[in-house]
C-alpha cells in the first residue's frame, strides 16, 4: 500500500481509510472498496484513493477499471514506482503485454531495485518470446536478491525456450537449493530434462513436484507424456487421468490420452479422446490433425484426408504453408497453372511425387518445388514437370494457384480403390551409374545383393531404430552380399560387425547416402532387394519398384495402416509388423526366410 499522501484527507475520513486498509489487507475486499468509494466522492482527485481502488480493481480482474483509476493516481503524483509497477499488472491482465513491459520499466526508472518490477517484466517479455530480454529481466531480480527462487525458475523457462537445457536444469538446481520444497523448479526441472531426452530423470523431476503439489496438474500431465515416451503404457494412462481428474477439461491431457490409445492400438478410445481434446478447445489443431492419422491409419480416407489439412495449425508440423498471393489449388478442371510444393522430410516429398503424374491431368500446367537432392532424380523421372528448389521463391508470375504435396491427396485418393490407380514404380535411377556400382562391388554370378538401412536420425522415431548386429544377424546368409544405405556415419559399426561377427558390410564411398539421394537412387537399383527401417531409404526403393521388406515398430506410422503385410504406396514393398512386446527377432526371422 502507498504511504504517499498528496492532498490530506479530514481527521475523520483519514480514520475512515485506515480502517478500510486494514479490511483490504485481512482480504475483506468488497468491504474496503465500499469505503474507499465513499471517501472518492469527496475527494475524487485523491492519490491514495485511486491508487487502492486501482489495486482492489486488479484483484477483482476488472482491468481497464484499474487502468482508469491508475491514470489518475499517476496524473496527480507522476513520481510514484508503485503506480507504474500495478498499472503494468492491469496491463498484463488484458494481456496488453507491449504497455505492461513498459509500465513495469518505468517503475523500474522511478525504483532501480524495484525487485518485482524486474520479475514481472520478465514474465511479460517471456510470454512475448523475447526470453533473451526476459533471461536480463530474471537476472537483475536474482542481482538483488540472489535467494529470489521465483526468478531461477522462470529464467529456466526461458532458457529452455532457447534450447539451452543444461542452463535451465542449472538455473532450476539453484532454485530447488534454496527451496528444496518449491515444487515448480522440480516441474521445470523436467521439462529440460525431457527435451534432452533424460526421460528417466525427467519422471523422478516430475514425481517430486507432485509429491510436493499433489494437485498439480500440469505435472502429472507431462510425468504421462514421459512415461508414455518410455512405452510405460499403463502408469502414463494414470497419469493423465490423474491430470483430467484435476481438470477434466484440460485439452493437453486428452491429446495425449488419444496418442497413448493410438500406440496401443485402441483406435476407438483414440479418436474418443481427441473428440474430447476438440471439444474443449475448439480450433485445437493436433487434436484435428492426430485424428487424421488415426483415421488414415484405419484406411478412413473420405474423413481423414479433410481433417489431415488440419496439420497446419499443429505444431508438430516440420513445415510451413507456403506464403504467396496466389490462391490455394480450387479443385478439378480448374484450367490454372498449379504449383505444387513440398512440405514435410524427403521421403515424404517421395511418396507423395506417386501422386504427381494423375495430378498433372488436372491442370494444363505443373509446377512442383522440391527437396534440392531429388531434382536430378524428379527430373528424370517426370520430365513434363517443371521443378524447382523448394529452398529457393517460385516466381509467382509462373503460376496461378498453388498445393502442398500432401493436398493432392483429397483430389486423387479418397478411398482405398484409388490407390490401386498408382503406378507400381514411378522413379528412375541413373541405370549407367547403378549399373557401374554393382560392378564395382564384385557379386558373383550366384550371388545376390542386398541393401541394408537401420535407422533414423530423427530422435523422435527412436522406436524405429535397430542395432545393426542385431539385423545382420538375423539376416547373414551364404548367398548375400550386403551394402549399406544408412545415411550418416557407419564405418565404426561396420567395422565392428565385421570384428564381432566376422560379417561384412560393403560401403560405397562413390555415394554420399544423405546429401547425394539420385547416388542413393543408383546404389538402391543395383541391389537385388532391399531391407530397412522405416525411413527414407524405404521410399526409394518402393517409388523405384525394388523388392523391400519394411520393418515397422509396434507404433508404426499411419502410412503403413495397422494391419496386412502390403502396402497401399509401394507395390513392391512387403510390411513387417513388431507385436506388442516390441521384440525385433520374431519379424527379422521372417524375413530371413523371404529373402534365403
Amino acid at each position: 500500500m502507498s504511504k504517499n499522501v498528496l492532498r490530506p484527507l479530514t481527521p475523520k475520513d483519514q480514520l475512515a481509510l485506515n480502517s478500510a486498509i486494514l479490511l483490504h489487507q485481512s482480504g475483506s475486499i468488497d468491504k474496503a472498496k465500499d469505503i474507499y468509494l465513499t471517501l472518492l466522492k469527496k475527494n475524487p482527485v485523491n492519490v491514495d484513493l485511486n491508487y487502492l481502488l486501482g489495486a482492489v480493481a486488479i484483484q477483482q480482474k476488472e482491468w481497464q477499471t484499474a487502468i482508469g483509476l491508475l491514470g489518475k493516481a499517476i496524473n496527480v503524483n507522476p513520481g510514484n514506482p508503485a503506480f507504474y509497477y500495478n498499472l503494468g499488472l492491469a496491463h498484463y491482465g488484458m494481456q496488453n503485454l507491449e504497455a505492461a513491459i513498459q509500465d513495469y520499466g518505468l517503475a523500474i526508472s522511478k525504483k532501480p531495485d524495484y525487485i518485482e518490477a524486474y520479475l514481472n517484466r520478465g514474465v511479460a517479455e517471456q510470454e512475448m518470446l523475447l526470453f533473451e530480454a526476459a533471461i536480463e529481466s530474471y537476472d537483475k531480480a536474482i542481482a538483488l536478491n540472489p535467494r529470489n527462487i521465483s526468478a531461477y525458475s522462470n529464467r529456466s523457462v526461458a532458457l529452455c525456450k532457447l534450447l539451452r537445457f543444461e542452463e535451465s536444469i542449472a538455473s532450476c538446481e539453484i532454485a530447488i537449493a534454496l527451496s528444496p520444497g518449491f515444487a515448480e523448479a522440480h516441474f521445470n526441472r523436467g521439462n529440460a530434462l525431457q527435451e534432452l531426452k533424460r526421460f528417466d530423470a525427467a519422471v523422478l523431476s516430475y514425481q517430486t513436484a507432485i509429491d510436493l503439489n499433489p494437485r498439480y496438474a500440469k505435472a502429472h500431465l507431462n510425468l504421462g507424456v514421459c512415461r508414455l515416451k518410455l512405452k510405460q503404457y499403463e502408469a502414463a494412462l494414470l497419469s493423465l487421468q490423474s491430470a483430467l481428474q484435476l481438470n477434466p477439461d484440460y485439452p493437453e491431457a486428452h491429446l495425449n490420452l488419444g496418442d497413448l490409445f493410438r500406440e496401443v492400438r485402441q483406435f476407438d478410445l483414440a479418436l474418443a479422446s481427441l473428440d474430447n481434446a476438440a471439444a474443449v478447445k475448439p480450433g485445437y489443431g493436433e487434436a484435428h490433425f492426430n485424428k487424421a492419422l488415426v483415421q488414415l491409419a484405419l484406411g478412413h480416407f473420405e474423413s481423414g484426408w479433410p481433417l489431415y489439412e488440419w496439420r497446419w495449425k499443429s505444431e508438430a508440423t516440420p513445415s510451413k504453408p507456403l506464403l504467396s498471393s496466389k490462391p490455394v489449388f480450387s479443385g478439378h478442371g480448374s484450367g490454372k497453372r498449379v504449383l505444387v510444393w513440398a512440405e514435410q522430410g524427403v521421403g515424404d516429398e517421395i511418396m507423395f511425387a506417386s501422386l504427381l503424374n494423375r495430378f498433372s491431368h488436372l491442370c494444363p500446367k505443373l509446377l512442383a518445388a522440391v527437396d534440392v537432392r531429388l531434382l536430378p532424380l524428379f527430373r528424370r523421372s517426370f520430365r513434363h514437370i517443371e521443378f524447382y528448389d523448394r529452398a529457393c521463391v517460385v516466381p509467382e508470375d509462373l503460376y496461378d494457384e498453388h498445393l502442398a504435396m500432401g493436398g493432392m491427396c483429397q483430389y486423387l485418393m479418397p478411398s482405398s480403390p484409388d490407390f490401386s490407380l498408382k503406378a507400381p514404380a514411378y522413379l528412375l535411377a541413373d541405370k549407367h551409374r547403378s549399373t557401374a556400382l554393382r560392378a564395382s562391388f564384385g557379386i558373383d554370378p550366384g550371388s545376390r545383393l542386398c541393401g541394408i538401412s537401420w535407422r533414423t536420425t530423427n530422435q523422435n522415431f527412436a522406436s524405429r531404430n535397430l542395432q545393426l548386429k542385431t539385423l545382420m544377424s538375423s539376416l547373414a546368409a551364404p548367398d548375400l552380399r550386403f551394402v549399406s544405405l544408412q545415411y550418416g556415419d557407419t564405418q565404426k559399426e561396420i567395422d565392428n560387425l565385421a570384428v564381432e561377427l566376422g560379417i561384412s558390410v560393403l560401403s560405397c564411398r562413390d555415394v554420399d547416402n544423405f546429401r547425394d539421394i539420385d547416388g542413393l537412387a543408383a546404389l538402391i537399383d543395383a541391389c537385388d532387394v532391399v531391407v530397412s527401417i522405416d525411413n527414407t531409404t524405404v521410399h526409394l526403393a518402393g517409388a523405384l519398384g525394388k523388392p523391400v521388406h519394411v520393418l515397422l515398430p509396434f507404433d508404426s506410422d499411419w502410412r503403413w495402416m495397422t494391419d496386412g503385410d502390403l502396402s497401399y504406396w509401394y507395390a513392391s514393398a512387403r510390411l513387417f509388423r513388431q507385436g506388442s512386446d516390441w521384440n525385433w527377432m520374431p519379424l527379422l526371422e521372417q524375413v530371413r526366410k523371404e529373402i534365403a
